[in-house]
């Protein structure tokens, strides 16, 4: 895994014609550093390296973390910890050693950018779509923020969001001593313990569109966490709003990705009919046809 260091501290050397503050900036934190730690992670080739930084750090990005570093908000980063479509997560550590996970949106994946409208557009929060690639970017990334605070604001766990900036978000690391909680697809568990957190993932459903009124968009066994006994909710740039048109049916889709997983583990699972009257009227679109 890759482990990367930002240094702030870069010899430049003088030029004939003086560089301007950006440019002055923009090459300092370039002049990274790539550390292998041999205790804990498998070594990768440099090309690869440097293939991922190139990917991740834009001019706008890299401007970002060198502001965030500058002020104290994050120490270094030290490692890859997720990284998928539309952001790549890196293990940090802040400016006391808590430990951070720090994920950064790509501005670079086109077709990211076009599936990502559509959870966009007929949202009230988000009346205006930009056009610009970056600012479509850091639109998405204050989704996600908004959306970690609503489900903390109504008592669900989720990463804490502690700090975004422009595509990059600073929140809560869930694991210990760097080595990251393992996702509910990877975890090892007992028939009883599937059941209970079978019922926890249906609650937290339910929480979420009745009282923070967000549906999650993309729930499975590979956006929960296991930790310290309970659940952990995350990735949730894409819940939409109750309002939002597709709302219905991402909620249908949720409940249907999260019964295949349990039942798959010998959980007795429900009817989606049978967890709507359970939990009450739902402020969403979710009709006899949805049903069907």
């Amino acid at each position: 895994m890759l482990s990367l260091k930002i240094t702030t501290h870069v010899m430049v050397k003088r030029a004939v014609n003086p560089k301007s503050k950006d440019e002055v900036i923009e090459e300092k934190v370039r002049k990274k550093e790539y550390l292998f730690d041999v205790s804990r992670r498998k070594r990768i080739k440099k090309s690869e390296d440097y293939d991922v930084f190139d990917e991740v750090f834009n001019k706008s990005t890299l401007m970002t973390v060198y502001s965030m570093l500058n002020r104290g908000i994050i120490k270094d980063f030290n490692g890859t910890i997720a990284a998928g479509k539309e952001s790549r997560i890196f293990y940090a550590r802040g400016i006391n050693g808590e430990e951070l996970a720090v994920k950064i949106y790509l501005v670079s994946n086109r077709e990211f950018r076009k599936s990502l409208i559509r959870y966009i557009s007929g949202d009230p929060r988000f009346s205006d779509i930009p056009k610009k690639s970056q600012e479509l970017i850091n639109l998405w990334a204050r989704k996600e923020f908004s959306n970690l605070q609503s489900l903390r604001g109504v008592g669900l766990r989720v990463p804490v969001p502690y700090h975004l900036e422009e595509n990059v978000l600073v929140m809560e690391f869930i694991g210990r001593n760097s080595l990251r909680a393992d996702l509910l697809k990877e975890a090892k568990l007992e028939l009883k313990e599937y059941e209970i957190f079978y019922q926890k993932t249906l609650d937290f459903m339910a929480a979420a569109v009745k009282r923070a009124k967000l549906v999650h968009g993309d729930l499975g066994e590979y956006n929960i966490m296991v930790f310290d006994g309970d659940l952990v909710f995350f990735d949730v740039s894409q819940a939409v709003s109750v309002e939002h048109p597709m709302s219905g049916q991402l909620f249908k889709r949720d409940f249907e990705n999260v019964n295949r997983f349990f039942s798959r583990k010998g959980v007795k699972t429900i009817e989606l009919k049978d967890f709507i009257e359970s939990i009450g009227r739902l402020d969403i679109d979710v009709d006899q046809r949805l049903l069907l």
